[in-house]
């Protein structure tokens, strides 16, 4: 009986080492299934870390660009700063043309106003002028008639005077 129990024992501790085997073989398998995921990890951590590489040249490259934007807007700001001085002197001259035309106008209104009183005086000059010429043309005219109307009688009296003469001539001579 010994000997069967320990062929039973054998052949327990035989299926035992096949089963084992077995078992060892299918963790061998399980392994081997294991490392190729870890290799398939590996390579996928490897592909990462060239993405994350590609990714930095990028990010470094968008950071160049973005310096070379800030530079465009600190170079539009500058502009843009020139550009409001320009235009706040601008409007300082606005302003002071604005006062200009102004000072103008008031002074273009007095000399304006002192033409038309100059004008208003030389009108009434004129007016003065011309009524005193009228009543100096009236006079000579009234002269002139006079002169007319005395150098008629004068021609009357002196064709009178000569007539009568000649009567004194021949009343003289014949008497």
């Amino acid at each position: 009986m010994a000997d069967a129990t320990l062929d039973t024992v054998l052949q327990a501790i035989s299926e035992l080492r096949t089963d084992l085997v077995g078992r060892i073989g299918e963790l061998e398998g399980g392994f081997g299934k294991l490392e190729g995921g870890f290799g398939k990890l590996e390579g996928g951590f490897d592909k990462l870390e060239g993405g994350f590489g590609k990714l930095e040249g990028s990010l470094d490259k968008l950071e160049g660009r973005l310096d070379k934007l800030e530079g465009g807007f600190d170079k539009l700001e500058g502009r843009l700063d020139k550009l409001e001085g320009g235009f706040d002197r601008l409007e300082g001259r606005i302003d002071r043309l604005e006062q200009g035309q102004t000072r103008l106008r008031v002074e273009l209104s007095e000399r304006i106003d002192r033409l038309q009183n100059g004008l208003d005086d030389l009108r009434q000059g004129y007016i003065v002028d011309w009524a005193n010429v009228e009543r100096t043309a009236l006079i000579a005219r009234g002269a002139s008639d006079e002169t007319r109307a005395l150098s008629i009688q004068v021609t009357e009296l002196t064709k009178l005077v000569r007539r009568l003469e000649a009567q004194m001539r021949d009343l003289r001579g014949a008497g």
